[in-house]
């Protein structure tokens, strides 16, 4: 007893996130030809960019989610608008943590909703859905029917994904480098017959 007595702890032990070794590719491509519409990268491809744990404490929650920076300028003009007037760009807004969308001038008042980008928490799918046509740099005829605008830089999406044990302890990390989401917008073009 006392000074004599016997010291013995048990340390916890926690959950793990980290990036894929080989990712999955995330990508979607949503094409103007035909009309607008969504696109979804699978949960499959989403929850292929990480590597998660539960740890010894075994199994709690995973959640996914959506990281960008909010009012970014995205580069994106809605087909037609002046490209030289700043309140024409489109900018992302974060609606939630799970959600954002593409709104000029980043104005959800007045603006006009041109994409949203949506992850279900609890698989990973995510949803793109373009909302209104977008003005695509390259004009004239063929393959100028089919350029492509992303979203990139500033303006890039990340997945994110927190694991949380049973214990309710916790490890977070959002997707990036080639582990990174690819949205592109690919243009259409007029028809005569």
């Amino acid at each position: 007893s006392g000074t004599n007595a016997l010291s013995i702890s048990f340390k916890d032990d926690g959950p793990s996130a980290a990036l894929a070794g080989t990712p999955t590719t995330a990508s979607a491509t949503l094409d103007e030809t035909g009309g607008l519409g969504s696109a979804t990268i699978s949960a499959a491809n989403v929850t292929g960019l990480f590597s998660t744990a539960y740890g010894t404490d075994g199994a709690g929650s995973t959640v996914y989610g959506l990281s960008a920076t909010d009012g970014a300028q995205t580069g994106l003009f809605l087909a037609g608008a002046d490209t030289s007037v700043a309140a024409n760009e489109i900018r992302l807004v974060a609606i939630s943590a799970s959600q954002y969308e593409g709104w000029t001038d980043g104005d959800t008042t007045n603006g006009t909703k041109a994409f949203t980008v949506a992850i279900a928490t609890g698989t990973g799918e995510i949803t793109i859905t373009q909302h209104a046509a977008l003005e695509h740099g390259t004009d004239g005829t063929g393959t100028a029917h089919d350029d492509s605008l992303s979203l990139s830089g500033a303006a890039a999406l990340s997945a994110t994904v927190t694991v949380t044990d049973q214990d309710g302890d916790t490890a977070t990390l959002t997707a990036s480098g080639t582990n990174a989401l690819s949205i592109s917008f690919k243009d259409d073009g007029p028809s005569a017959a």
